[in-house]
């Protein structure tokens, strides 16, 4: 008879998980193998330190046993931590003897907790807007939902944290400064897969005696994670002749009211976008494991990359090889397989030595 592998999950244990960011100081340490290994294991102790305030910040533990003729034959324990690094401090780093101890305080929390990651960039690549006029919609709302996408495109261009490559023809200009709604809606940048894809999408609709707009603007990341932010505005309808000139209900006032603030509000979106930690999937190329993302991300030499919440915890990598829009990482275990790792989702945080 073959054989009969059964995986029985229990739950072994369950720590408080993180509902807020709370701030931790541990120490983490690491033994030196030999000369080539001080700066390696001085890193392997900061990781040691990262996991242990992870952990602290709240995790869940998963038991596993694996039966074959209704015999355990082994025990698994997984770990899964509840929140994210969100910033560190390393307080002391010190070598005693062949052991490293790295001494650092943390801020461990959800991932939308409102920390700023310093140095963000955004590479944002844009499909042609996408439009829902209604036809009782009056006449002038199409020249407004069209001079709208293009004024949020400029702020798109315009923020100092975004670089607009252009718009896509399946769904930019060569210099964004330059764009008209000619080019808008043709699109001619090819899509890089360290690229935020953008869709904006505006509709107008008539409800009893208002016009209604609302502004879709979306973001694929390069994790291809998405984020949404919708921005809704109401205004009278406008009157005809004499009486709307003198009640102020005219199609530039009803304008204004529709679009009042927009830019604004957008470009506060955008700044809270790339507050966002750079994050990315990995995948194994020639020189092993990579993510689309590099110096034009605002990656750094310095930084670690650690595998998301709700995955293996025990994953950390450095940055082996920077370039512009891509980085070749490396395990901090060597004894990590990191094909193990395609697919797995990570985010950088600043390693602080």
């Amino acid at each position: 008879m073959a054989r009969l592998l059964v995986l029985v999950l229990a739950l072994l244990a369950a720590l408080p998980v993180t509902a807020q960011v709370v701030r931790i100081e541990t120490t983490g340490t690491a033994f030196v193998t030999d000369a080539q290994d001080h700066d390696a294991a001085r890193r392997r102790a900061l990781a040691d330190a990262l996991i242990a305030a992870a952990l602290a910040g709240g995790a869940q533990i998963n038991g596993y046993s694996v039966l074959s003729q209704a015999r355990i034959t082994a025990d698994v324990t997984m770990v899964q931590f509840a929140g994210r690094i969100l910033s560190h401090q390393v307080l002391a780093a010190e070598r005693l003897g062949d052991q490293w101890q790295v001494r650092i305080r943390a801020d461990v929390g959800p991932a939308n907790a409102g920390q700023c990651t310093p140095g963000r960039r955004l590479t944002v690549t844009a499909l042609p807007p996408r439009f829902d006029l209604r036809p009782d919609v009056p006449a002038w709302g199409d020249a407004l939902a069209r001079q709208l996408a293009l004024d949020v495109m400029r702020s798109v261009a315009a923020h100092p944290a975004i670089t607009l490559d252009g718009v896509r023809a399946d769904r930019m200009a060569a210099d964004p400064a330059d764009l008209d709604y000619a080019t808008l809606m043709a699109g001619q940048a090819p899509q890089s897969p360290s690229n935020h894809r953008m869709v904006l999408d505006i509709a107008l609709i008539r409800h009893g005696g208002q016009v209604q707009l609302t502004l879709d603007l979306g973001f694929a990341g390069p994790d291809g994670t998405w984020t949404t932010q919708r921005f809704q505005r109401a205004a009278n309808l406008p009157q005809a002749g004499a009486v709307g000139f003198v009640t102020g209900q005219t199609p530039d006032r009803a304008a204004h009211h529709l679009t009042r603030d927009l830019p604004s509000d957008v470009t506060k979106a955008l700044s809270a976008l790339a507050c966002d930690a750079p994050t990315a999937r990995i995948t194994i190329g020639q020189n092993g494991p990579e993510v689309p993302l590099g110096a034009a991300h605002g990656i750094r030499r310095g930084m670690l990359a650690l595998v998301g919440a709700g995955q293996d915890p025990f994953a950390i990598y450095e940055i082996a090889q920077l370039y512009d829009r891509r980085s070749v990482l490396r395990p901090l275990d060597p004894g990590r397989n990191a094909a193990a790792d395609h697919g797995a989702l990570v985010y950088f945080i600043e390693a602080g030595l």
